[in-house]
């Protein structure tokens, strides 16, 4: 069911003290209301629904990106 997924990307923020690179992805619409941050354009990803953690983002562990992802925020 396609829309059970969504795409993310992978992000930087500016602030004062520079540019950050953040740990993990998340859609275009929170980078840009959210986290008032800059798309780094060519990281887009479709994940299922499942895989977002309670605040929309998608995280990376350790492990990598698959079943064990979505078995740790299960």
């Amino acid at each position: 069911m396609e829309s059970s997924k969504i795409t993310v990307y992978s992000f930087d923020v500016f602030d004062t003290e520079g540019r950050s690179y953040m740990p993990f992805k998340a859609t275009r619409e929170d980078i840009a209301h959210r986290y008032r941050g800059t798309v780094i354009e060519g990281t887009g990803e479709q994940v299922p629904l499942l895989a977002l953690d309670k605040e929309g983002r998608y995280r990376r562990w350790p492990e990598g990106w698959g079943e064990q992802h979505l078995e740790r925020i299960a």
